[in-house]
């Protein structure tokens, strides 16, 4: 499948200043339909049935990527919530980060975009 953009696997790095995070659609799309979630065991069948089968990938993927920034009451998105736990295992994990300990001030948490 990953002989093509659209079938590359879930891949996620650090190019120049960003965090990228890349699924080539078709991956995408392969990952709905064969996940556990689409395919609830079926007593009459004794077997796993497909629940639902992706027609255009294209609007699938736009819908995928409208689910991950659906904002809930406290303005948290499905996306924030991963790189919140994201956040805590790189501390765990001591990657890049220190302890600082100082109070936060109204100024600190002004996004600084450059």
């Amino acid at each position: 499948m990953e002989k093509t953009i659209a079938g590359r696997p879930l891949t996620i790095g650090v190019e120049g200043e960003e965090l990228v995070i890349r699924i080539g659609i078709d991956t995408l799309v392969f990952a709905f339909e064969t996940g556990e979630e689409n395919q609830p065991f079926d007593d009459k069948a004794n077997d796993f049935r497909r629940a639902f089968k992706v027609t255009d990938k294209y609007k699938f993927a736009k819908g995928v990527a409208t689910g991950l920034c659906d904002e809930a009451e406290d303005g948290s998105t499905p996306l924030t919530n991963v790189l919140d736990a994201a956040y805590i295992h790189a501390v765990e994990s001591a990657d890049g980060v220190d302890k600082d300990g100082r109070l936060v001030t109204s100024k600190m948490l002004e996004y600084r975009g450059n």
